[in-house]
């Protein structure tokens, strides 16, 4: 596997501005890691979104906090 740094992201701006920086979001049920693990896919940063109060995320700019 190539190298790579991990990040827990303290907050939804946070990592937002890691994403646009390059950063890849890493979070349960992603298969990611599996495709690092076979070098397709070859990030150098991830940002675990996990701890986050998130239940989606999308492309349009919106968040959708849990209630």
């Amino acid at each position: 596997m190539i190298p790579f740094k991990l990040e827990k992201a303290q907050s939804v701006n946070g990592a937002i501005a890691a994403a646009v920086s390059g950063a890849r979001f890493i979070a349960g049920g992603t298969t990611l890691v599996d495709l690092m693990r076979e070098e397709v896919e070859r990030p150098q940063h991830l940002i675990d979104i996990n701890a986050l109060p998130l239940k989606s995320i999308r492309k349009d700019g919106r968040n959708h906090r849990r209630k």
